[in-house]
């Protein structure tokens, strides 16, 4: 295999580039970024993040991956932005392609939120639009772990098949369902 010079060259100088250090305080770094030549927020995302945030105390509060600003990370390497709890425990996951909330169905979902102990909110997208053809699109939970809502979406609107069940679900928090409804390709039934 051979590689142009000039593509040579620019992937040499990604891997030796120096983050900017910003946000010193009492010798505490609260944001490493690398930038592009244009300023952005920019790493390949096979080096690593391109911006890494801190909490006061030191712990990492944010991560995330960018191509000439656009959030972007191949999702088999992981999500582009990732929030933690200070106490290190995941807060959300984002799944960024191009700029687009973007994450393969049957890979999981695009957008992972948590509270504190308890998983807050799954949602499915394809291409920057709410998609899952597997399930459930958007999840929602209550704090007891129990389902809130369900909404079934293809391409960004609420579709079911209306053999299949109703689009759209609504939980208490013992489980038993309070509301539903049933849409075809964005239209209510």
């Amino acid at each position: 295999m051979s590689i142009k010079i000039s593509e040579w060259k620019k992937a040499f100088w990604e891997l030796v580039k120096l983050p900017r250090i910003s946000d010193i305080d009492n010798g505490l770094i609260h944001e490493i970024t690398y930038k592009n030549t244009d300023k952005e927020p920019h790493r390949l995302p096979e080096l690593g993040p391109a911006v890494i945030r801190y909490y006061e105390s030191g712990n990492i509060w944010y991560i995330g991956y960018h191509l000439n600003i656009d959030r972007h990370r191949p999702h088999e390497l992981g999500p582009a932005s990732i929030e933690y709890f200070e106490n290190g425990e995941i807060m959300s996951e984002f799944y960024w392609f191009n700029n687009e909330l973007h994450r393969p169905c049957e890979d999981g979902p695009a957008v992972i939120v948590r509270s504190e102990g308890f998983l807050l909110e799954k949602e499915y997208y394809v291409h920057g639009k709410k998609h899952n053809e597997y399930g459930p699109a958007k999840i929602y939970y209550y704090n007891n772990g129990n389902i809130f809502r369900l909404f079934y979406m293809i391409n960004n609107k609420l579709h079911r098949p209306i053999e299949e069940g109703p689009a759209f679900i609504e939980y208490d928090r013992d489980g038993n369902i309070v509301d539903e409804q049933f849409w075809v390709d964005g239209v209510p039934i």
